[in-house]
């Protein structure tokens, strides 16, 4: 037997070159996800972990999650920033203002993603929508835009309705100078209210209730979302008609809710982590909004004819860009 009828043999009996088997082991990636508030994994968590699913990504298969929560401890979010930075993690996820400027200062060569965060130019987080700059990308949920339609909602909502409080945190400042100055025109009076904490909201509910206040508006922020449960059995207590800036807001019991549907926003994230790697300075995505009204009717009234007509003509694009994802 020659050399090449041996070759054939060994061929047969399924003695092919390792090399011919032989593949690059598939790269498991490591997410970094940085949580402002919380004890644990969140809605918008869960969310987002749906959006890689939907991809075809499976966690420990193809992805491991490093979560880090921060539970409403600001000034712990740098360290843990740091934290997912040495971990060497290929992307970091944050979902809001004061995790991204965590993130930015941890780090200047990771992608970071922005799940949904308000007004990322006017926090200087980035340069402009269609160019973010450095490496942050993401997605925006503009409140400045659609502050005074909430105005207009209340109005509809409740015609003889005219002091009306404003549930803040210290980063709303300038949607409550909006606010304010479309609330005449509307006939409002505004009165603003701050709260970041269990003790604080609680507290703020007893001054409306004491000074006579006959709604009140809640704008988007982590601390207000981790109390939104909260808040909505507060405003059902003292009988105030309550009004959010997202749709979690209407699911837990707000009376209306018009602005992004939040966990929407962070399922749609999960394309940006995805490309990432290969267009880390992506555009920022603007969320759309739409009008919600609270899915337990037993617990609130119905809508007024007039605003019902209105919703289907309510979804409208946020900020200057239009959808890009």
């Amino acid at each position: 037997m020659n050399r090449r009828d041996t070759a054939s043999a060994l061929l047969m009996l399924g003695a092919t070159p390792l090399a011919l088997f032989a593949q690059a082991p598939k790269k498991v990636w490591r997410l970094g996800y940085l949580q402002t508030t919380g004890t644990g994994p969140g809605d918008q968590y869960e969310a987002f972990k749906q959006g890689l699913r939907a991809l075809g990504y499976v966690e420990d298969r193809d992805y491991v999650m490093e979560l880090r929560l921060a539970q409403g401890q600001l000034d712990r979010l740098h360290g843990l920033a740091t934290e997912l930075v040495r971990l060497r993690v290929d992307v970091i996820m944050v979902g809001s203002g004061a995790a991204t400027r965590a993130a930015k200062q941890a780090t200047t060569s990771i992608p970071i993603v922005i799940l949904s965060i308000g007004e990322p130019v006017r926090g200087g987080l980035v340069e402009s929508l269609a160019r973010p700059g450095g490496n942050v990308t993401g997605t925006s949920n503009s409140m400045v835009d659609v502050a005074p339609k909430h105005l207009d909602l209340l109005r509809d909502l409740a015609p003889k309705l005219r002091r009306v409080a404003f549930l803040m945190t210290p980063t709303h400042q300038e949607i409550l100078e909006i606010v304010r100055s479309h609330a005449p025109r509307a006939g409002l009076q505004i009165t603003p209210l701050e709260a970041s904490s269990e003790a604080g909201i609680e507290a703020a509910f007893a001054t409306m209730v004491k000074q006579k206040l006959q709604a009140v508006i809640v704008p988007t922020s982590a601390q207000m979302i981790g109390h939104r449960q909260l808040v909505a059995d507060l405003a059902l207590k003292s009988r105030l008609p309550c009004l959010g800036y997202n749709a979690m807001y209407a699911d837990a019991g707000f009376l209306l809710s018009y602005g992004a549907n939040l966990l929407e926003t962070f399922r749609r994230s999960a394309v940006y982590v995805d490309k990432s790697s290969r267009a880390p300075s992506r555009p920022i995505c603007p969320s759309s909004c739409r009008p919600c009204s609270s899915s337990s009717s037993t617990r609130r009234p119905r809508r007024p004819s007039a605003l019902r007509s209105r919703a289907p003509s309510c979804s409208v694009p946020i900020g200057s860009l239009s959808r890009v994802c």
